[in-house]
């Protein structure tokens, strides 16, 4: 059976960063777009929190019976995704160290008949000859790409 969609995904990043003040005497955190000053924190004094990451989200039209199916691919600009140690690889993280896995995400990285928005779908990325972390205390995850 063919299911047509109403319209292709799209997705949307921004580049961001954290700075850091100390506000009456606590850690304030802010993200802010990567090219931002400290001055973007606000009044206060602030340093450069040294956390790089993408801030993103995609919007998919569902089929008309409401539902609909998927798989995110990272795309790199300016580095390669692979398994030497001169790529990258994209780990996805899919439950916590008390090894609590999200059923929204078990699948292998399909999304398959969706009946709602996702919302957690994080990525890490490594060094391509390392392996994706497999029991932190606070987050495991699992290999995406390659």
């Amino acid at each position: 059976m063919l299911r047509v969609y109403p319209a292709p995904p799209a997705c949307f990043s921004d580049a961001r960063k954290t700075l850091r003040s100390v506000v009456e005497g606590s850690l304030r955190i802010v993200d802010v777009p990567v090219d931002a000053n400290a001055g973007a924190a606000g009044p206060t004094e602030a340093s450069d929190g040294g956390d790089r990451f993408i801030a993103w989200h995609c919007v998919v039209a569902p089929r008309a019976d409401g539902r609909w199916s998927g798989r995110i691919e990272l795309a790199s600009e300016g580095w390669t995704i692979g398994s030497t140690g001169t790529a990258r690889r994209v780990c996805r993280y899919v439950g916590t160290g008390a090894g609590a896995i999200d059923a929204n995400i078990a699948s292998g990285g399909d999304d398959i008949d969706v009946g709602t928005a996702l919302i957690g779908r994080d990525f890490l990325v490594v060094r391509g000859s390392e392996s994706c972390p497999g029991e932190p205390l606070t987050a495991r995850t699992e290999p995406h790409q390659p």
